[in-house]
């Protein structure tokens, strides 16, 4: 499994490649050390390689043999159970993430696993960390697949900021408001295609200052 050189983080072409198990597993200075590198990934990229994380090559080729079966029934079967999608680090390019204006193409490292901050992150966080917008690319050449953990609250759960994210020092007031976590993703899911749509509904407008004379 693939490490990056420093053994707390780095990063393969501009995108952080963090190594869990510094975080883990490392002494207390190499933990802070890692703990900032993270924290910089989340605000600044919201989009991070994760090394050594503990999951068995093993485990992983299972988990990709399997959907290649699934992937090769006839469609009648495999309908009930398979949501396609181009996005997939099987050793093949396609995974973009925005960052800075600009799409990057995220290469997957052997091993390593892709992590996508979502806007309940930036919501939480009262935008400090940010929610990354990302797109695939279709291969015409080579099959792609996802396999894909999504980690979120209940669906009747509230996502809101972090009370302390909101005051100085940390910051300056409320960027958001709090929705329930299945209101947002169904407008999540019906706005599609279109940026922060969805994160801009929760958005606190916030009023010009007024200058008495």
């Amino acid at each position: 499994m693939a490490s990056p050189p420093s053994g707390a983080s780095s990063e393969q072409d501009g995108i952080p490649v963090v190594d869990l198990a510094v975080l883990l597993n490392g002494d207390a200075g190499e933990r802070s050390q890692a703990i900032r590198h993270l924290g910089r990934a989340c605000q600044h990229w919201g989009f991070f390689m994760v090394t050594n994380h503990g999951v068995p090559e093993a485990l992983q080729s299972a988990m990709m043999d399997a959907c290649r079966e699934l992937f090769g029934l006839p469609p009648e079967e495999n309908a009930e159970f398979m949501d396609a999608g181009p996005m997939d680090p099987n050793g093949v390019d396609g995974l973009q993430v925005k960052h800075d204006g600009r799409w990057l193409l995220a290469k997957p490292i052997p091993g390593a696993f892709f992590v996508i901050a979502g806007d309940q992150l930036e919501i939480v966080s009262n935008g400090r960390y940010k929610g990354v917008l990302h797109r695939a690319l279709v291969d015409r050449e080579q099959a792609r697949m996802s396999c894909v953990s999504l980690i979120g609250p209940c669906l009747d759960a509230v996502v809101e900021p972090v009370p302390e994210l909101a005051v100085p020092p940390l910051g300056l007031g409320l960027e958001f408001r709090g929705v329930k976590y299945r209101d947002y993703m169904e407008h999540q899911q019906s706005n599609k295609l279109n940026d922060k749509g969805a994160l801009d509904l929760v958005r606190v407008q916030k009023r010009p200052a007024i200058l008495y004379t």
